[in-house]
């Protein structure tokens, strides 16, 4: 019985230790298989979250490159084909993974694609009728926004899948068009996951319920037994990526070689069945723990140092990838002989290693950037991270590296480009602001040049306290609009007030903006001061310019009335004699025809007739003689005159200047009623273009008069119409109005100009500057007129009647024979036949059939040298000056005198001449 017990317990005792120990290794086999498939998850969730990292770092970084190339294209200005292909293709170049590159206009339309062969068929492309709504979608809020749009994944044109960004080119306040960036799904795979990765991974990409690529089905089982998902950012919207380990040893599937150790420990269990048991149980733990750290260790996306008393011991796969360096050629090396001497701080790397590592040692994590070097000279940023961690009984210092060369190189060209618009903003000459409920914000140095507040000044006051009280609506309805979005943009002038008081006009352009998450305007002021004088000097020429005209014409018609009466009023003194009863009234109506002619010279000077005599003059002189006379017959205005030396001379009529200076003169006197003081000076001085252009002006020397008076001054509406004809105010009832109009005239016949300053109150300057001469100053001589009888046959021509009658009968009277013909083509007609008899001509300037130009024209062309006198109801203008410089022998202005007429004649008589 015992026997049998012992023989049992010896039979069932192996037996028992089989079952132990083969049930034992039967679990230690699932155990290991197990681990396995864990060490095959965590890893799978490690490669996953890496390349999600991955992707959404490929997707932020060309969009910053995009970015980046949207502000190079506004700062330089629009770029032409060639060098827009140029920069694709070196963006592309440097940063793998960009399908295509394209330029959309400002309808939506792709008019450029690169690489174009594979794009092509994207080209001229619509976007707004892409069956895609996503694509059209992102267009739109691209184009209403002024912000990156990016689409969610869709078809593309070119083929297959992808995603597109589009970055709105503003430039001001247009929208010049969009940078389009394509990224297909399998660029992005190939750009962003490693062969590795793709052979043993089964991978899909999803956005919402959509699948986006897929390498391989995975069913949920394998998904939640080993596989991964992590979420990642594209643009605004978030994808999710899923891994699961193909089927294979890596995947922690059994393999037959599992089945063929657990059958030769099973054969061995019987006699090693504790050993095994006790064995395996502690080689399972150490493979679980091993396999754990070669995976972390070996594929971690970060290079990983392991460094023993100063020493690298250790090194995974991808730092042997940033080193540029084999595993031999590391190992047993102080980790600072990979850097350059100096890191970018100025610090020794030997030094800064040590410091680094001393600090380590004694319990202090350290994170920190360190600048790397490779065999081929290039260097490398990095993000390093140092720590220690105890491993069979020693301590070791653990340095993870992440390489940040891109993104260092990322942040300098972020920060080069907000270091350029900050200096754009700073030195514009514009004004440039943002507008928030009301109030300033984020002013530039030009926006308090303009309005004269500092900046904490201009944050704390409202715009519209800047706004010039008569425009105040005006601008606040606009901003009222455009801040509620009834307009997007707009552009207007309006008035502001300086801090100093002064008033400035200025042209705002502005656009609605989100700013802090809140509507805003930003705004672009512009100082148009300057060119508002400028528009309202050239209206008042032009305005005083065709008043002119008209002046003219009256006089010019006037005077031939005055003419007919001139004449006749001489005759009838002649043929009555001196004892007749009637000669004295005939004597008033010539002095009422003296008084009419000086009037419409004065309508003539206004009108910029011409000059009668042009003669070099010292304007020194010419203001002392005058100011002389003035002075004389008003002794309580008190002159005080500066005249510079060496004054350059003008040319000019010096009874005409002379003129301007007595209008100017009586001016000042009635405007100082009780008396006062006029400050007369002169000087040389150079006009540029910009004074010059309004009154169309030559730029040059100029002799520049300016006579000021301490009287009452005049208020803007007097001083705006003070050149006017006609116009007078309550202090000067005096005179004909047309003084200083005569006076504009008149300066204006002698290319020059004359303005005024003047306050109410406080006087008034008025400044003549007149064109230089290098002539030297010719002196003045006056020779008193006589009747000068003589005798020849004068052909007289002109279109008025009663002139024609009038002048020849004048004629007559001093002995020639008179041909009289009313019109220029009679006249030819006549000449053409009886030439040889005709000793001199006497022509009309206006006549509406034939002008005296085309008539002497014709007459020297039928008989050259004939002797010609100019006639006309106008002073001497341009085209009679050309006559007589090219032999006409003198002019005379209706209405003449008999002694004047006389005296033309008989010098037109004696004159030496030539053949035209």
């Amino acid at each position: 019985m015992r026997l049998t017990q012992h023989t049992m317990r010896q039979s069932l005792l192996p037996i028992a230790i089989f079952f132990a120990l083969g049930t034992t290794l039967l679990s230690a086999w699932w155990i290991n298989l197990a681990n396995r498939i864990e060490a095959t998850r965590i890893k799978t969730e490690i490669t996953t979250r890496q390349i999600s990292t991955r992707l959404e770092d490929f997707f932020a970084t060309r969009m910053r490159v995009l970015d980046m190339f949207r502000m190079e294209w506004l700062t330089s200005g629009p770029m032409e084909h060639e060098r827009f292909v140029h920069r694709s293709l070196q963006i592309q170049d440097q940063f793998p993974g960009l399908q295509a590159v394209n330029w959309i206009d400002a309808d939506g339309i792709i008019r450029w694609v690169v690489p174009l062969l594979e794009n092509q068929a994207a080209l001229n492309h619509n976007l707004h009728q892409n069956p895609h709504a996503g694509v059209r979608e992102a267009i739109v809020k691209a184009s209403l926004s002024r912000e990156i749009a990016v689409t969610p994944p869709i078809k593309l044109v070119q083929g297959g899948m992808g995603v597109t960004c589009y970055f709105p080119l503003v430039r001001g306040t247009n929208t010049e068009g969009f940078i389009n960036g394509v990224f297909g799904i399998n660029t992005i795979v190939t750009a962003c996951l490693t062969a590795d990765v793709i052979h043993h991974y089964q991978i899909e990409i999803h956005f919402g319920q959509l699948n986006v690529y897929s390498q391989g089905r995975p069913s949920n089982a394998q998904v939640e037994t080993t596989g991964a998902t992590s979420p990642f950012k594209v643009g605004e919207e978030t994808w999710e990526l899923t891994l699961v380990p193909r089927p294979g040893a890596k995947a922690g599937a059994p393999t037959p070689l599992d089945f063929a150790v657990l059958s030769l420990a099973l054969l061995l269990a019987l006699a090693l069945a504790l050993l095994v048991r006790a064995s395996f149980a502690q080689q399972d733990k150490l493979i679980a723990s091993e396999m754990k750290y070669r995976l972390l260790f070996r594929h971690a996306n970060d290079g990983v140092l392991v460094i023993d008393n100063g020493q690298l011991v250790d090194c995974n796969d991808k730092a042997l990838d940033l080193f540029g360096k084999a595993r031999e050629d590391m190992i047993g090396l102080p980790p600072f002989l990979f850097s350059p001497d100096q890191q970018p701080t100025g610090e020794s790397s030997f030094e800064s290693a040590g410091n680094h590592l001393s600090q380590v040692e004694h319990g202090d994590a350290k994170v920190f950037e360190w600048l790397y070097s490779r065999p081929d000279g290039s260097n490398f940023y990095a993000e390093l991270s140092l720590n220690t961690f105890e491993h069979h009984d020693s301590i070791y210092t653990l340095a993870l590296i992440r390489d940040v060369t891109q993104k260092k190189d990322s942040e300098k060209a972020l920060r080069e480009s907000e270091e350029k618009y900050r200096l754009l903003i700073e030195n514009a000459h514009d004004a440039i602001f943002i507008v928030q409920d009301g109030v300033i914000k984020f002013p530039n140095p030009m926006t308090q040049k303009m309005t004269g507040y500092a900046q904490h000044e201009l944050e704390s006051l409202d715009i519209l306290d800047l706004v010039h009280s008569d425009d105040r609506k005006f601008v606040a309805t606009k901003y009222y609009k455009q801040i509620h979005g009834k307009k997007a943009h707009g552009t207007y002038s309006f008035r502001i007030h300086h801090l100093n008081q002064d008033i400035l006009w200025v042209e705002l352009s502005t656009v609605r903006v989100v700013w802090d998450n809140q509507p805003a305007t930003l705004n672009f002021v512009r100082d148009i001061t300057q060119q508002k004088d400028l528009e309202v000097r050239l209206l008042e020429a032009q305005k005083l310019e065709a008043v002119g005209t008209l002046a003219g014409g009256v006089a010019h018609d006037f005077n031939n009335l005055l003419m007919g009466i001139q004449g006749n009023a001489t005759l009838l003194i002649r043929e009555l004699g001196s004892g007749h009863p009637v000669i004295e009234r005939i004597q008033d109506i010539e002095s009422l025809v003296q008084s009419g002619s000086n009037l419409t010279r004065q309508l003539l000077g206004f009108a910029r007739g011409g000059s009668y005599e042009v003669v070099s003059m010292s304007v020194n002189d010419l203001v002392e003689r005058t100011a002389d006379v003035f002075g004389r017959t008003r002794k309580e205005i008190s002159i005080h005159a500066d005249y510079a030396a060496e004054l350059w001379s003008v040319e000019g009529d010096q009874s005409q200047l002379e003129r301007v200076l007595l209008n100017i003169f009586v001016n000042a006197w009635q405007a100082m009623p009780s008396g006062g003081q006029i400050y007369i000076s002169t000087k040389n001085c150079q006009l540029d273009l910009s004074f010059c252009q309004p009154f169309e002006m030559v730029p040059g020397r100029y002799v520049k008069i300016s006579i000021r008076d301490t009287g009452i001054g005049m208020d803007p509406t007097t001083r705006n119409r003070v050149f006017e004809p006609f116009f007078t105010n309550k202090y000067q009832r005096r005179g004909t109005g047309l003084g200083l109009a005569s006076a504009y005239g008149i300066v204006r016949a002698h290319n020059g100009i004359i303005n005024v300053e003047s306050t109410l109150g406080q006087g008034a300057v008025f400044h003549i500057y007149l064109p230089a001469t290098t002539k030297p100053a010719a002196m003045s001589h006056h020779v008193e007129e006589q009747i000068q009888r003589g005798h020849g046959r004068i052909l007289v021509v002109d279109d008025e009647l009663e002139v024609l009658q009038v002048t020849a009968n004048m004629l007559l009277m001093l002995g020639y024979e008179v041909v009289a013909i009313q019109g220029g083509h009679q006249a030819i007609e006549y000449f053409e036949q009886d030439h040889e008899a005709i000793e001199m001509v006497m022509i009309d300037m206006i006549m509406p059939d034939m002008n005296g130009f085309e008539l002497f024209d014709q007459l020297v062309k039928i008989k050259p040298g004939i002797r010609i006198i100019l006639s006309s109801g106008y002073s001497m203008h341009e085209q009679a000056r050309k006559l007589m410089d090219r032999g006409c022998l003198g002019f005379i202005q209706k209405p003449y005198r008999l002694e004047t007429l006389s005296t033309k004649v008989r010098q037109a008589f004696e004159a030496e001449i030539n053949a035209v």
